[in-house]
């Protein structure tokens, strides 16, 4: 589920054919746009010329450079505005999805036909048209909105809605009790840092929600599931203290630290919990044997990155085993693009390699298994298989905000350096408060969080940017050493 996935149709299909042309490093002709996104040229041509009168005021402003010119279409960022600014935010908070999600959640999970026609101002037809489009976003979670209700498994709704919430950038209030039963967790050997303490708060609360407004009447989640988070390394007792106040049990607690296992278990939680015994360990360690074989066998084992241990194979498969849903952190157009760019010829041909022997096991299970979150898998491992480049002590430093993974912004962190090197030595570094850069490089996720002195330099980006991106950065660098004004994104 992305932020585009909750847009109106138009909406939507206006940010990719912006992000399509951006990827492309700014230009692109018709036919390709036409192509990649499986848009008829006539239909294409008629959002290009809305888009025109759209994007007319960031034009003015000098925020961004957009032009159709025969069959070529240009687009083109200054560093001051990401395309999800340009064409998201305003746009998500009257999204249909957004908005019959939210009644939903705030209503016991159930409706009233007549309720939603009076708040999207439709006719009984449309609102229908409507429910139809919410359940085609909803079906890979294993969910359904009909007859009056939400329907579905009560973990596969808290994660939905605990997806949701990330995914439309809606910071929850933090629970009081959120930093003791942190502490607790810590205490008893698993790790979390700023970001993860956020995520735990953000799924307390849709837990605390789901208790409060009688979700516990929907079916009960699958034995498998149960089982495996039953095999948690270490048993949760959660002082009755630290929870008085919310309707938290362990099992809702056990479930969050195992989809986030590859972050907050330590080296010897990782050891205890492999060794089980139990089915459900035994599926998964049969899960991470054909990963590590089909690894070595598309890159050799003094390649691969040091990184992909077992316990991050593992991390990473126990999340398809506890859900179901679309959590992929890039879309097809953007990982597309990454690919292309990231990946050498032999990196694609050892990928290819990797997938056939992940699916042409001789466990018709394991096979089912893999196909079914292929696209998953290959997009969590797909950053730990990118050749790294060589480190250097230069004497310039930008810092990289921008919200993912170390493991996936290491993607942004080579193709800028390899960019800026061809100018002057340089240093790419991911940004902490307490580093000092030359210059700042945030995104989507992260340009409104980051607080930064008040005469930091800063450029802004739309994901992990392009080579377009690249080059500016590049030139405001030499800009600034210079002592030239280039231009300010603060």
């Amino acid at each position: 589920m992305y932020k585009e996935d909750l847009l109106n149709r138009h909406d939507r299909i206006v940010y990719r054919i912006i992000l399509d042309v951006y990827l492309q490093d700014g230009k692109a002709n018709l036919v390709g746009i036409s192509e990649r996104l499986k848009i008829p040229l006539s239909t294409l041509k008629r959002y290009l010329s809305g888009l025109k009168r759209e994007l007319a005021p960031w034009v003015k402003q000098n925020k961004i450079a957009f032009g159709v010119s025969g069959t070529q279409v240009t687009f083109q960022l200054f560093g001051v505005a990401t395309i999800e600014e340009i064409l998201v935010e305003k746009r998500l908070v009257t999204a249909d999805n957004v908005v019959l999600l939210k009644f939903l959640y705030q209503h016991h999970l159930r409706y009233q036909g007549v309720q939603l026609m009076r708040l999207l101002h439709v006719s009984e037809a449309s609102l229908y048209r409507k429910l139809r489009v919410l359940n085609q976003l909803l079906a890979p979670f294993d969910l359904m909105v009909g007859h009056g209700q939400l329907t579905g498994n009560l973990r596969q709704l808290q994660f939905f809605y605990f997806n949701f919430w990330r995914t439309i950038g809606t910071k929850m209030p933090v629970l009081k009790e959120t930093a003791a039963i942190r502490q607790y967790l810590i205490d008893a050997g698993f790790m979390f840092d700023e970001q993860l303490t956020e995520r735990l708060n953000t799924w307390l609360t849709v837990c605390q929600h789901s208790a409060q407004n009688q979700w516990h009447f929907r079916q009960k989640t699958s034995v498998q599931v149960q089982r495996l988070v039953a095999a948690m390394p270490v048993e949760i007792q959660i002082p009755s203290q630290v929870v008085a106040n919310v309707d938290i049990d362990c099992e809702t607690l056990a479930f969050f630290l195992m989809l986030h296992s590859e972050f907050v278990f330590s080296d010897g939680l990782w050891t205890k919990f492999l060794r089980k015994t139990s089915a459900p360990i035994k599926r998964l360690n049969r899960l991470i044997g054909v990963c590590q074989a089909g690894l070595n066998d598309g890159w050799p084992v003094t390649d691969s990155s040091p990184q992909l241990t077992t316990q991050k194979l593992a991390g990473l498969l126990i999340v398809p085993l506890l859900t179901k849903g679309d959590v992929q952190i890039f879309n097809d157009i953007s990982f597309r693009y990454f690919n292309r760019v990231f990946f050498d010829a032999s990196d694609d041909a050892a990928f290819m390699r990797v997938h056939q022997q992940m699916t042409q096991t001789a466990s018709p299970w394991i096979n089912r298994f893999m196909q079914a979150h292929w696209s998953y898998i290959e997009r969590r491992l797909w950053p730990y298989l990118v050749t790294k480049s060589a480190n250097s002590m230069p004497p310039v430093t930008v810092g990289l905000a921008l919200g993912f993974s170390e493991q996936v912004t290491l993607f942004t962190k080579r193709q800028l350096k390899n960019e800026l090197k061809k100018h002057f030595a340089v240093s790419v570094e991911t940004y902490q408060p307490d580093l000092k850069v030359d210059l700042l490089v945030v995104n989507e996720r992260t340009a409104s969080s980051i607080v930064t002195p008040q005469k930091q330099a800063v450029e802004r980006i739309t994901e992990l940017g392009t080579e377009t991106d690249y080059q500016r950065i590049a030139r405001r660098l030499q800009a600034l050493k210079s002592g030239t004004h280039l231009g300010s994104s603060k």
